[in-house]
């Protein structure tokens, strides 16, 4: 790789593809520490070539090591999953990943956006993922990413993405979105379980406070308002639970931002869209997130969306998943098929009414809630 550039273009092809392929088995970290981490700075140039399948097989480079790092790294730590796996794996790609290299990977997803599909869409998978990857595991790289401008990259990817049945399309798009959203839900804090209720992870949530709260302001003016008419056409199960999570995500940081949260989404369209994710065929995960949003907004927005929630169906969902006595007063059918309703389901829903709606008649829901 130091020498690269001195060959004809068809080697450099062959040795960039070559390279790719050893990357893909990393199998610890001394491996990765003796002979992958010295050849990072060439990749890092490389990224950038003039040369299309050159950039591409880079790319893959650059992704089999982002998996590699987490891999190994975490399993060092005990595992693939937990805070000591976490930290160790963020910690690497603090060391590995230059801003330099960062501002490399959004000018090229940038560059791809008005390429013809049929070529900027393996360059742009790659790199969306590693990006992802990246946000996901170092609060450090996402501030960078933010301070990049990646909301406003993000954003034209999302108004660029063909929603519509196109057949030329109809292939591609559904995956580079999926991305889109990816990216998307591991910049902003992590959703956090405690003690029944659903909170943001701190530290993360430092990258959207202060002088940096624009940042908030423009994810949620970006994907709110598309996720709901996305989720209510999308066929794609992946794009359905990622897109549930983002709102979830997106709500629960922004639970003190009153003005940003009614800016960017129509009550009216928001209780629509809630009740029916709650008595659809979703899963009990989409379930339990669209109680923890109707909570979320119960709480930081009580004043809009209690009877908006009345009106439009969210009140006789919640008394639906609770298997209310008088179901001809709330005249809405719950969709589970998926088994019984889990403990947490009925917990939230029992304390939302507890909390929100104790001793209030709910109207009943509109025939296309049924």
């Amino acid at each position: 790789l130091t020498f690269l550039d001195f060959f004809a273009l068809a080697t450099q092809r062959q040795a960039i593809h070559a390279a790719s392929l050893m990357f893909a088995n990393i199998p610890n970290v001394d491996v990765f520490n003796s002979f992958v981490r010295p050849s990072l700075p060439h990749l890092s140039n490389l990224l950038g070539h003039s040369d299309p399948q050159v950039a591409q097989s880079c790319a893959e480079c650059w992704r089999h090591v982002v998996e590699a790092v987490v891999k190994v790294f975490a399993a060092r730590r005990g595992g693939s999953a937990g805070p000591s796996g976490d930290a160790a794996v963020g910690s690497v790609f603090d060391e590995i990943m230059s801003r330099d290299l960062l501002e490399t990977m959004i000018t090229l997803v940038g560059s791809q956006i008005s390429a013809p599909a049929a070529h900027s869409q393996p360059l742009l998978m790659e790199l969306l993922f590693i990006l992802s990857v990246l946000a996901n595991f170092s609060t450090a790289l996402a501030a960078q990413l933010l301070d990049l401008s990646v909301c406003h990259l993000l954003r034209q990817l999302l108004l660029s993405a063909d929603l519509g049945p196109s057949p030329a399309k109809q292939a591609t798009s559904p995956a580079v979105l999926l991305r889109v959203l990816c990216v998307a839900v591991s910049l902003l804090p992590a959703v956090v379980h405690v003690s029944g209720k659903y909170t943001c992870d701190e530290e993360r949530a430092k990258l959207f406070t202060g002088s940096k709260s624009h940042h908030l302001d423009h994810l949620c003016a970006t994907f709110l308002p598309v996720l709901l008419d996305l989720l209510g056409i999308s066929t794609e199960p992946p794009i359905t639970s990622t897109g549930i999570s983002l709102a979830l995500a997106l709500l629960l940081a922004a639970a003190d931002r009153h003005e940003v949260v009614r800016a960017s989404v129509d009550p009216t369209k928001f209780s629509c869209f809630l009740a029916h994710l709650l008595v659809s065929s979703a899963g009990h995960s989409a379930r339990l997130a669209g109680l923890a949003m109707v909570e979320v907004l119960l709480v930081a927005h009580g004043s809009v969306y209690k009877s908006a929630f009345q009106r439009h169906g969210v009140v006789c969902a919640v008394q639906s998943l609770l298997g209310a006595k008088d179901s001809s007063r709330t005249g809405m059918t719950l969709a589970c098929g998926d088994g019984a309703l889990p403990p947490s389901v009925t917990e939230l829903s029992q304390r939302i009414i507890d909390q929100h709606f104790a001793g209030a008649s709910a109207v009943p829901a509109h025939p296309d809630l049924k």
